[in-house]
């Protein structure tokens, strides 16, 4: 995605198959996501799949441009990754995906969600406070490559 016209309409729909090769290579373009394997994200559309996830995309201009993958365990949820290609960052296609997977979380009983993200990554945790998510704990080395600590975020849906 080089360019973006402002007045491009933003579509959230369901991750399917067809999606995967996108997904990663936003994943991959993005130092700060997770990189997961295909077989990965075939599993988190796979609706027979445990535990369930909900997995969406975001398509503008025809493209995707972004995305979310949630582990469900009701009542609880985790955001497991989330990702904004980096040309359309800053258009609110985050916010969007947010938004848009705590509704699918809500229809299934869900009342809480979690993430956690690395304690350097100050955008992200400026952009997870702004989304209502509070600082909750921190897992002592949890990430690798380089070690660093995780923050633990939980956000009440109401």
């Amino acid at each position: 995605m080089s360019h973006l016209d402002p007045g491009t309409c933003l579509t959230i729909r369901r991750m399917v198959e067809s999606d995967l090769d996108r997904v990663m290579a936003i994943a991959d373009s993005l130092p700060t996501a997770p990189h997961w394997s295909r077989p990965a994200y075939e599993a988190a559309i796979d609706p027979e799949g445990a535990p369930r996830r909900v997995a969406l995309v975001a398509e503008a201009g025809g493209e995707v441009a972004g995305f979310v993958v949630a582990a469900v365990i009701v009542p609880e949820a985790e955001i497991e990754t989330i990702a904004v290609d980096g040309p359309a960052q800053g258009y609110g296609f985050g916010s969007s995906l947010l938004h848009a997977v705590f509704e699918e979380l809500k229809l299934v009983g869900v009342g809480e969600v979690a993430l956690e993200v690395r304690a350097s990554n100050e955008n992200a945790l400026w952009f997870y406070r702004k989304m209502g998510f509070e600082e909750v704990g921190r897992r002592r080395g949890y990430y690798r490559e380089p070690v660093e600590d995780a923050v633990l975020l939980r956000l009440e849906l109401s």
